[in-house]
């Protein structure tokens, strides 16, 4: 199996690593290379028009935007993902998505099945391009946070940092790498990519303080929007389960 990693970063590296030790080939594909044993390093941007891929049996695609401003959201998403499936015809395509999408304000739970009414244009774009993926016969994976060695972020829930009320939908660097592989090696063409275990900030906020022995910080009872609670039912239903099943086994380790 030759895999193509298109935006090779946080979880793209987690996923070569994954790959090379299951004895499979694998090339990254990033502005400025990479260099990771194993893997082979290809440098091109594909968010220029028309850019010249190695061929692949499988791609995943993981580019991130440079900015949070609908410019960079739709150059990376959507014009990006458009170029490197017109680039790889017939090639198998995993995409990253995120669980930004759901725009849920009241702690309810959501899953793949939840209908999104898309109020912000950053989330239409995100559609958009989870559209794009999943016609071009893709499959779209829908990540919740990501954290792990080098992500960890102790400092926004500690120490006097002003923390809001609602939940966080977790999930370490290491099993966002094993769901793409589970996903793509399924039946479905979208998934929600969490842990099982949705946590408040404010409980995560104290459980952080007695693990490290610092302050926990300004909890308040205004709720940060998005709120809401993912489900990965659907992706451990495939038999996927993740080696950090909850927030306390994936930051532990760090703390």
């Amino acid at each position: 199996m030759r895999n193509l990693i298109v935006g090779c970063g946080f979880v793209g590296k987690r996923l070569a690593r994954e790959l090379v030790e299951r004895g499979e080939e694998v090339t990254a594909v990033t502005r400025s290379g990479v260099s990771l044993e194993g893997v082979e390093s290809f440098e091109a941007d594909v968010t220029d028009d028309a850019p010249e891929l190695p061929e692949a049996d499988r791609v995943f695609y993981l580019v991130s935007a440079g900015g949070r401003d609908t410019d960079a959201y739709r150059k990376a998403y959507v014009e990006g993902l458009r170029n490197t499936v017109n680039a790889l015809e017939d090639t198998s395509l995993v995409y990253s998505s995120s669980t930004g999408v759901y725009e849920t304000d009241d702690g309810s739970w959501v899953d793949e099945e939840t209908e999104i009414d898309a109020t912000k244009e950053r989330t239409h774009v995100l559609l958009e391009a989870e559209e794009l993926a999943r016609d071009s016969g893709g499959t779209v994976v829908r990540f919740g946070g990501l954290y792990g060695e080098g992500r960890i972020g102790t400092n926004r829930y500690l120490d006097g940092a002003t923390v809001k009320a609602g939940y966080l939908n977790l999930i370490r660097g290491e099993d966002a790498a094993t769901a793409l592989l589970a996903a793509d090696e399924s039946d479905e063409d979208l998934y929600v990519a969490v842990d099982n275990e949705p946590v408040h900030r404010h409980d995560l906020a104290r459980w952080m303080a007695e693990k490290t022995g610092r302050e926990v910080g300004n909890l308040v009872e205004e709720t940060r929007t998005p709120n809401k609670r993912c489900s990965n039912k659907r992706l451990r239903s495939t038999g996927w389960t993740p080696e950090y099943p909850t927030y306390r086994e994936g930051y532990a380790p760090f703390l």
